[in-house]
């Protein structure tokens, strides 16, 4: 099988990039996102990180195209939710409008970047 296309290159190594500093450096990361958190709230930040980093490894490690699709379609899935849970945090006054356009925009573009590389990779029609 080729190898990604660089969009997706970009997104899984961008994605495993956010898991590793988040599960290590929680608090530090959440504040390079202009979100503080309280220290006990790491547990969580870190499971983010592992959830995103396992993400960016399934995407590097799918060799088949059904493998590569399904990689791109959970980790856009996620990446979605994550954008809306961000409005829906921004909407409800329980995050701050920075680290709304920090968080969803990243998601967003994560999103993007999931796109593009489907088009370049030729993975074919959406079919749900």
């Amino acid at each position: 099988m080729a190898s990604l296309p660089l969009p997706l290159t970009i997104l899984a190594a961008s994605r495993m990039a956010v898991g590793i500093s988040c599960f290590t450096f929680p608090s530090f990361t959440c504040a390079t996102f202009f979100y503080p958190i309280p220290t006990g709230s790491n547990l969580a930040i870190r499971m983010v990180g592992s959830r995103d980093f396992m993400l960016g490894a399934f995407l590097f490690a799918a060799k088949s195209p059904e493998m590569r699709r399904n990689a791109v379609l959970i980790g856009a899935a996620v990446d979605a939710l994550d954008a809306a849970a961000s409005l829906f945090g921004w909407a409800k006054g329980e995050v701050d409008g920075a680290p709304t356009v920090m968080f969803g925009g990243g998601a967003t573009a994560f999103v993007l970047l999931a796109a593009l590389g489907w088009r370049m990779g030729g993975l074919g029609k959406v079919v749900l």
